[in-house]
C-alpha cells in the first residue's frame, strides 16, 4: 500500500490541527468552526455508508481491497467476515487488506476488532508480515485510544505509552534487516502527538529537536503544528521560538495549503496565552505576506489578546477590517468581543454589540448570554442581566447549563437582590428534582453563591439550611469556597459560636485553608473581643507552613487599631513589608489609623512612602493628612510640618493628583510663616490645585483612578 494513499488515514492529528489545536479559544469555538461541520460530514457519510455492503462485484484481490478503501466508515464493515468471504473465493488478503481493514477499525473506533486484527498479523504463522504504513496506522490507533482516556486517569495514559514504546522498539529491531521499516516523518509526528497528549511534553520536545540526528527525518508543518499543541501544556518561551521555525519552513514552500492557516492560529494562540501580543501582531503579518488569508478564527484569537491587554480600540479595529474584508464576523468573533468590552468595563459597547447582533439575527448561544449577563453583572445592572437570563430561557435553540444559571445568581448577589436570588434558586431546584427537560443539577458553585447571597444579606438560618444539606449530601464533596462563604456570614453576623464550628468542621475534613480563611477567622475572633486569639492566627499560619497574604495582615492591622494596639499595628505592617508589597487598601487603612491616633509623622512617612511605591490611596486621604498637619492642634514642630508637606506636595504633582485650592491655600499659609509672602505666591503660581468643583469631580472618579494591577501604574 502506497504512503500516499494511506497520507489521511495515518495522520489523526491532520484533523486534530482544526479541531482541537486552536486550544485557547475553548470548546465551543473550536467546535463551532470546525468540529460541527466534521461532525455532520461523518453523520452524512455514515447515513450514505449504512446499508449492507454488496461483495458481489469483488473478484480480484484489488477489487476487495478497494472496497474496504471505499466503506472505511462504514458500520456495517466487519473484517473477519471480510477476509472469510475472500478465503472463499481462494483470495488471500495481503497486507494492504489488514492495513486498510486496520485504518477502518480506527476510524470507527472499534478497538476491539483492531486488536484481534493486530494479533493474526502479527501472528508468527501470519502469511503476511507488517510494513511501514501498518505501523503508522497502529501508532494511529493508540492516538484515537488517547482522547477517551479521562485526563484524570494517569496509569491508562501511562499504558498508551508503552504501547508507543514497544511499536517503535519493534520498528528499531526490524529496519536492521529491512530499511523500508525505517520511521518515517509520519510515524515521528504522530508518536509526538500520542506523547503530546499523555502529557509527556519532555519527550516530545525530545523527539522533535532530535528528528534529523536519530531518525533523518526533517521537521514538515505537521511536525510543527503537532508540537505547537505541547505549548498547551508548558507554555514556554524558548519552546515558543522554536515552533516559530514553522514560519521559515512555510517561507519556502511554493504551494499553500489550508491548514497554514491553523498552524498561523495555533502560534497566534499560544503569543496570546504568553500574553505576547507583538508576536501575534508580527504573526498575522506575515501570515498576510505569505498570502495566507486570516479567518474568522485568526481574527477571534486577535480580539481575545487584545481584550486581555486591555486595548479595546485595536480589537475593534480588527472587528472593522473584518467587515471590510467582506468576512463577516459570527457569533464566536462576537463573543470573543463581548469579552474584550467586558474586560476593559466598557459595558455601553457591551449593550451596542449585543444590539447589533439581535439586528443580523445571529445565533446567539450559551456562551454569549453567559458573556452578557457577566458584563451587566460586572456594573451591578441587575435589570439588563435579567433581560438577557429571560431572553436565554425563551430560546428554544438554547439548552441552558449549570453555569448560566449561576451567572444570575450571582449577579442577583452582587446588586444584594436576595428575594431575586431565592426565587431563582428555588425554581433551579424545582426543577431540577422534577428532571425536567434541559434543567441541570446545582453544582457546588450555584450553592456558594447562594449561601453569599444569604450571608450578606445577614440571613443565617438560610445560610445554614444550605450548609446543613451540603454536609449531609455524598455527592457533593465541600470546598474551601463554601466554608469561607459561611464563615464570612458569621463573621458579618458576629455569631462566634457557629462560626468556630464551621472552622471545625473545615479542619475534620481537611479542607485546605487559604490566606482568605484565615483573614475571616481574624474577623471572628476580633468580633468577639478575642483581640490575643486574633493575633495568634499569624503564629498558626506561620507554624503550618502557610506564608500569610497581605488580607491576613489587613485584617489583623484593622483589628489592632480598632482596639487600640497602635504600635503593634505598626510592628505589623513593618512585618509585612519585608516579603509583601502594601496595597492601596492596607496603606488607607495604616495611615487612616496614624491620623486617628493622631500619630501625625508616621501619617506622612506613610503618605510619602505610598507616592514613591505607586500606590494611590484615596484621594480624600491625601487631604486629609496635609489638612491635619497645617492644622494648629497638630504638635509637631514647624520646620517638620513645612518639610513634610512640600515633599507630599511635590510627589503629588509629579504623580498628577488634584487636590482642592482651600488644602493648598493651608500648605501655603505653612510656608508663608516661614518663608513669607513670596513662598506662598510662587506655591500658587504653580497651579497645583483645583477649584472645588474639580475636586468633587475628582473625588467620584476616585475610585476608578487606580487600577490595583499589581504593576504599580499611575493612570494619568
Amino acid at each position: 500500500m502506497s504512503q500516499g494513499n494511506l497520507i489521511n488515514a495515518v495522520n489523526p492529528y491532520l484533523s486534530d490541527v482544526g479541531v482541537g489545536l486552536v486550544f485557547g479559544l475553548g470548546y465551543y469555538l473550536i467546535n463551532y468552526i470546525y468540529g460541527d461541520k466534521k461532525k455532520e460530514q461523518k453523520k452524512q457519510s455514515l447515513e450514505k455508508l449504512r446499508s449492507a455492503i454488496n461483495f458481489e462485484h469483488c473478484k480480484s484481490l484489488e477489487d476487495f481491497n478497494q472496497l474496504i478503501k471505499m466503506n472505511e466508515e462504514n458500520l456495517q464493515l466487519n473484517p473477519f467476515d471480510l477476509i472469510e468471504r475472500m478465503n472463499s473465493l481462494h483470495i488471500s488478503p495481503d497486507i494492504n487488506t489488514y492495513n486498510y481493514l486496520l485504518n477502518s477499525c480506527f476510524v470507527q473506533d472499534n478497538f476491539e476488532h483492531a486488536d484481534k486484527l493486530t494479533e493474526d498479523l502479527f501472528d508468527f504463522a501470519s502469511p503476511v508480515h507488517p510494513d511501514l504504513s501498518t505501523f503508522n496506522i497502529l501508532l494511529k490507533g493508540i492516538s484515537c485510544k488517547m482522547e477517551y482516556i479521562n485526563p484524570e486517569h494517569r496509569e491508562e495514559k501511562r499504558k498508551q505509552v508503552v504501547a508507543l514504546d514497544k511499536l517503535l522498539e519493534q520498528m528499531k529491531a526490524l529496519a536492521e534487516t529491512n530499511n523500508s521499516i525505517k520511521p518515517n516523518d509520519v510515524t515521528i509526528n504522530t508518536s509526538m502527538d500520542i506523547l503530546i497528549k499523555a502529557g509527556e511534553t519532555k519527550r516530545a520536545w525530545e523527539m522533535f529537536e532530535n528528528m534529523q540526528t536519530e531518525y533523518g527525518v526533517k521537521p514538515d508543518k505537521y511536525s510543527y503544528s503537532t508540537i505547537i499543541k505541547a505549548l498547551k501544556y508548558d507554555p514556554d518561551q524558548e519552546k515558543l521560538e522554536k515552533a516559530f521555525g514553522i514560519i521559515e519552513f512555510l517561507k519556502t514552500q511554493t504551494d499553500s495549503h489550508t491548514n497554514d492557516e491553523i498552524i498561523f492560529n495555533c502560534l497566534i494562540d499560544v503569543c496570546v496565552r504568553l500574553n505576547q501580543m507583538d508576536k501575534a501582531e508580527k504573526l498575522l503579518s506575515e501570515m498576510k505576506d505569505l498570502k495566507v488569508e486570516p479567518t474568522k478564527v485568526t481574527y477571534a484569537i486577535m480580539i481575545k489578546g487584545y481584550g486581555q491587554i486591555y486595548k479595546l480600540e485595536k480589537a475593534f479595529q480588527l472587528f472593522e477590517e473584518m467587515k471590510l474584508l467582506n468576512l463577516p464576523p459570527n457569533e464566536v468573533v462576537y463573543g470573543c468581543l463581548l469579552n474584550a468590552c467586558v474586560r476593559c468595563s466598557n459595558i455601553d459597547k457591551v449593550t451596542d454589540i449585543y444590539k447589533e447582533m439581535k439586528q443580523l439575527k445571529l445565533n446567539m448561544n450559551i456562551i454569549l448570554y453567559t458573556t452578557l449577563i457577566k458584563a451587566y453583572s460586572k456594573v451591578k445592572d441587575l435589570k439588563s442581566s435579567l433581560d438577557v437570563y429571560y431572553s436565554m430561557l425563551n430560546d428554544t435553540t438554547i439548552k441552558p447549563n449549570i453555569v448560566v444559571h449561576n451567572a444570575i445568581l450571582d449577579c442577583c448577589v452582587e446588586c444584594r437582590d436576595t428575594k431575586k436570588l431565592n426565587e431563582i434558586y428555588q425554581l433551579i431546584k424545582e426543577k431540577a428534582m422534577n428532571n425536567e427537560e434541559n434543567s441541570p443539577q446545582p453544582d457546588l458553585i450555584t450553592y456558594s453563591t447562594v449561601i453569599k447571597g444569604y450571608s450578606r444579606a445577614r440571613d443565617m438560618d438560610k445560610v445554614f439550611d444550605v450548609y446543613k444539606f451540603l454536609k449531609e449530601n455524598t455527592q457533593f464533596k465541600m470546598d474551601e469556597i463554601i466554608f469561607n462563604s459561611v464563615l464570612d456570614g458569621c463573621a458579618k453576623t458576629n455569631d462566634f459560636t457557629r462560626g468556630l464550628e464551621v472552622y471545625a468542621d473545615m479542619e475534620g475534613m481537611g479542607i485546605k485553608k487559604s490566606n482568605v480563611t484565615y483573614s475571616i477567622l481574624v474577623k471572628i475572633y476580633s468580633n468577639a473581643g478575642l483581640i490575643e486569639k486574633a493575633l495568634a492566627v499569624l503564629e498558626e499560619m506561620m507554624s503550618k507552613g502557610i506564608k500569610p497574604g497581605i488580607i491576613v495582615f489587613t485584617c489583623l492591622i484593622q483589628t489592632c487599631l480598632k482596639n487600640k494596639k497602635f504600635q503593634r499595628a505598626i510592628d505589623l505592617f513593618e512585618t509585612m513589608k519585608e516579603n509583601n508589597k502594601a496595597d492601596h487598601v492596607l496603606y488607607n487603612t495604616i495611615i487612616n489609623g496614624c491620623l486617628y491616633h493622631q500619630q501625625w509623622e508616621h501619617a506622612c512617612k506613610y503618605t510619602i512612602e505610598s507616592l514613591d511605591m505607586g500606590v494611590k490611596i484615596a484621594l480624600d486621604l491625601y487631604n486629609s493628612v496635609l489638612n491635619k498637619i497645617t492644622a494648629h492642634y497638630c504638635n509637631m514642630k514647624i520646620s517638620l510640618k513645612m518639610e513634610y508637606a512640600q515633599v507630599i506636595v511635590g510627589k503629588m504633582k509629579e504623580k498628577g493628583v488634584v487636590l482642592p485650592e482651600d488644602t493648598y491655600s493651608k500648605v501655603a499659609k505653612l510656608l508663608y510663616q516661614t518663608k513669607g509672602s513670596k513662598v506662598e505666591k510662587e506655591f500658587k503660581s504653580e497651579s497645583l490645585y483645583s477649584s472645588n468643583s474639580n475636586y468633587n469631580n475628582s473625588n467620584k472618579r476616585s475610585n476608578n483612578y487606580y487600577k490595583g494591577n499589581g504593576n504599580g501604574n499611575w493612570r494619568k
